[in-house]
C-alpha cells in the first residue's frame, strides 16, 4: 500500500508548489525513473556540451556532482553542485548551484500498469542574479521485455527577487534495449515548451532528441559502475544544434 501511505506526503508537497510562485527552466539534463532501494548509495557526476551556429551558445557546458542515498524503500533524496559555463568567449566556468533532490516511489510497476513517481527539487542558487527555484516532475515507469521506458513531467517555478512570474512545463523521456547484460543501447528526448499560460511558438521552444548508450559493470556483489553517452540534434531554432550528454556513477548498497 506505498501509494496510500505516501499521498499525505504527495498533497503536502503539492500544496507547497500551489503557494509558490515564479518560474525556472523546465528542460533536465536526465531523466528519473521511479524504483527506489532503500540502503542504495550512490556518487555520480554528469554534465553536457553544446555545439551551435550561434557563437553565444556553442561551448555552454553544464557540470553536476552528486551524492545520494536510499533512506527508505520509498524514498530517495540527493545533494548537487551545479557548475555552468555560458557559451560566450571567455566565459569562466561558474558554481550556479546547490540542490536538493528527492524521489518517492509511489507504486511499483504490477501487470500493465507502470510504475508510478514523484520527484522534487529546491535549488538554492549560488550565482548573483540567479533565482532560487523549486521543482517537481511526475514520473513514469515501464518495462516491456527486453525494453525500459521512462517519463518525465517536469514543471518549474522560479522563487524569490530574481524570479520570473509563471510555471514552465518541460517533459524527458528515456527508452533502452537491454542487448546484453552489460550494454543497452537507446534513445532519449528532452524538451521546454516555456510558461503554462503562454507557451512560446515552436521555433523558441527547446527540443531534442538522439540516440545513447548505456554500460554497466559490477564491482564485487554489492556494487557497479554505469556510464551512459548521448548525442542529440536540436529539433527547435532555440535548442542547441547538437549536444554531447554523459554520466558516470558508482552505485554500492549497504
Amino acid at each position: 500500500m506505498r501509494l496510500l501511505t505516501l499521498v499525505p506526503v504527495a498533497a503536502a508537497l503539492l500544496a507547497l508548489i500551489a503557494v509558490a510562485s515564479g518560474q525556472a527552466a523546465a528542460q533536465t539534463d536526465k531523466v528519473y525513473g521511479t524504483t527506489v532501494t532503500e540502503g542504495l548509495f550512490e556518487v555520480q557526476t554528469r554534465g553536457t556540451l553544446d555545439f551551435d551556429d550561434d557563437p553565444d551558445k556553442s561551448g555552454k557546458q553544464k557540470h553536476k556532482f552528486t551524492m545520494g542515498y536510499g533512506l527508505t524503500d520509498f524514498w530517495w533524496t540527493e545533494i548537487i553542485m551545479e557548475l555552468e559555463r555560458d557559451g560566450e568567449e571567455d566565459a569562466d566556468l561558474i558554481y550556479e548551484a546547490t540542490e536538493i533532490e528527492n524521489v518517492f516511489e509511489l507504486a511499483e510497476e504490477d501487470g500493465l500498469m507502470p510504475g508510478l513517481g514523484l520527484y522534487t527539487e529546491i535549488v538554492i542558487a549560488e550565482k548573483e542574479g540567479k533565482a532560487n527555484a523549486l521543482k517537481w516532475r511526475a514520473l513514469g515507469q515501464k518495462h516491456w521485455g527486453p525494453t525500459r521506458h521512462r517519463l518525465n513531467v517536469n514543471f518549474d517555478w522560479e522563487l524569490g527577487t530574481n524570479a520570473d512570474e509563471d510555471i514552465k512545463l518541460g517533459y524527458a523521456w528515456q527508452t533502452k534495449w537491454k542487448l546484453w547484460k552489460l550494454f543497452s543501447p537507446g534513445f532519449e528526448a528532452y524538451g521546454d515548451f516555456g510558461e503554462i499560460s503562454d507557451f512560446k511558438s515552436g521555433a523558441d521552444q527547446k527540443h531534442q532528441i538522439g540516440p545513447i548508450v548505456y554500460i554497466e559493470h559490477p564491482i564485487r556483489e554489492t556494487g557497479k559502475i554505469e556510464l551512459l553517452l548521448g548525442y542529440y540534434v536540436g529539433l527547435s531554432r532555440a535548442a542547441a544544434d547538437q549536444t554531447f550528454r554523459w554520466m558516470l556513477e558508482y552505485k554500492a548498497k549497504f
